[in-house]
């Protein structure tokens, strides 16, 4: 008898309050359910998505000064310092360093560092017995003579083509950088022409030799800087003569991954930095 009274008076007091009072009520209730849905779903469904978008970015961020590069990775190199010099990015984006140092020397008197003489003189011996004959045709050269180059060729592309030197300077870029800018200066690029080369006419006549050297380069830590369908990540055309010296290691593993120098750059620096 009591319970029923009870209940009959909670059902009096609920018709007693005003019916937008109890919408009011229901919509607070609805609105914090819905905050915590929302809440929960940031947390678990969206954080992910922008950790990615996040990563995406930083691979087109600036470049770190230098790989770094922990024990156990390319044990085959004598140095993290060593390593870091093997790696070291000169591109029209991405100054080399200050401090880079380079060891001279000369090979068949061009120079060049002398970390990739032995394997240089190793490859070109090869091919030669594979029959294939090959010669340095450039090294090193300092920043105020590929200066010199590049502004050579914004007066050529004015006169010439009738350029603006804005233009001519975008223009001569996709294939003399600045100094500074230019693998000329790491002293680990060279141009390998073949011996009896023609400038007159086209490298494709070459094919043997460069199949050759696209091939088996790896081998002996070179690898070809500027490759086809990666003028996006390089900055500078294709040109089949220009090889870099990076390392048997190095150059075989970007060999694996299909990589260019800027690429395995970026891979390396994230693997090193788990």
């Amino acid at each position: 008898m009591l319970n029923n009274t009870l209940n009959l008076n909670d059902k009096k007091i609920k018709r007693n309050i005003p019916i937008k009072f109890r919408r009011i009520n229901k919509l607070k209730i609805l609105k914090f359910v819905f905050t915590i849905v929302i809440s929960v779903t940031l947390i678990l469904g969206i954080s992910i998505p922008i950790v990615r978008t996040q990563n995406i970015h930083n691979s087109y961020s600036p470049m770190p000064s230098k790989v770094i590069i922990k024990e156990n990775i390319n044990s085959s190199y004598n140095s993290k310092n060593e390593i870091n010099k093997l790696l070291v990015i000169c591109n029209l984006n991405h100054q080399l360093p200050v401090n880079y140092k380079v060891n001279l020397t000369e090979f068949d008197k061009i120079q060049c560092d002398e970390i990739i003489v032995e394997n240089l003189n190793n490859m070109i011996k090869d091919a030669q017995k594979n029959g294939i004959s090959l010669e340095v045709c450039d090294g090193y050269i300092s920043a105020d003579e590929q200066n010199k180059l590049f502004n050579s060729k914004v007066e050529e592309l004015i006169k010439t083509g009738g350029f603006s030197k804005v233009r001519a300077q975008a223009e001569a870029e996709k294939s003399v950088l600045p100094g500074g800018k230019s693998e000329a200066q790491t002293g680990l690029s060279v141009s390998l022409i073949p011996n009896n080369y023609n400038h007159t006419r086209n490298s494709d006549r070459y094919g043997n030799e460069y199949k050759w050297l696209n091939k088996h380069c790896v081998e002996y830590g070179f690898i070809l800087r500027y490759p086809k369908n990666k003028e996006h990540k390089t900055t500078v055309k294709f040109n089949p003569s220009y090889y870099r010296y990076v390392g048997i290691d190095n150059a075989k593993k970007m060999r694996e991954l299909n990589m260019c120098l800027e690429e395995y750059y970026y891979y390396m620096s994230a693997q090193t930095s788990l």
